[in-house]
């Protein structure tokens, strides 16, 4: 590649609000998201000579800021785990909303790679399924199979028919 530095930093100019909002939607947190993007970066940085793929850089960018976002959150989670449950009762109704956004994130975070890029550019980044499909190097249809497929595994997971 011609001009590394020039392709990253063109990359982060373009990319960067996409992929905190992706690592943000998986986190929940700016910090962590922050933090997750920028272990991303340099993974990309360090393995930028290595892209060959016929992906876009800022698709392969992308997965990586999913994918590692992903590391952080099941960190986060086993961290919790080590620390022991707390009491619940007596959780307001905000609460009980907020434990059930939780589960749905880390269900979310749990699904396979693909089918957590997907979700998250649509639901967490608000593309369009034409975006998502540009910016995965998807067909359109494989976009609309794949969230299809993610919701099911949800709905199984949740027990929701």
């Amino acid at each position: 590649m011609d001009n590394k530095e020039q392709v990253f930093n063109k990359l982060i100019e373009e990319a960067l609000p996409m992929l905190r909002s992706a690592a943000n939607g998986i986190l929940n947190n700016n910090s962590d998201a922050d933090d997750a993007v920028q272990v991303a970066l340099m993974k990309v940085w360090r393995n930028l000579d290595n892209f060959t793929t016929n992906a876009k850089l800022s698709t392969w960018a992308y997965t990586v800021t999913v994918n590692t976002a992903k590391d952080i959150y099941r960190k986060k989670q086993r961290e919790q785990r080590k620390i022991g449950s707390y009491d619940h009762e007596g959780n307001s109704v905000n609460e009980d909303y907020e434990e059930q956004l939780a589960n749905l994130r880390k269900a979310v975070a749990e699904l396979p790679a693909d089918l957590c890029a997907v979700l998250t550019a649509i639901n967490y980044n608000g593309l369009s399924v034409e975006k998502t499909a540009e910016l995965l190097n998807l067909s359109v249809s494989s976009v609309y199979q794949k969230v299809h497929k993610a919701k099911t595994v949800l709905r199984k997971k949740f027990g929701v028919k």
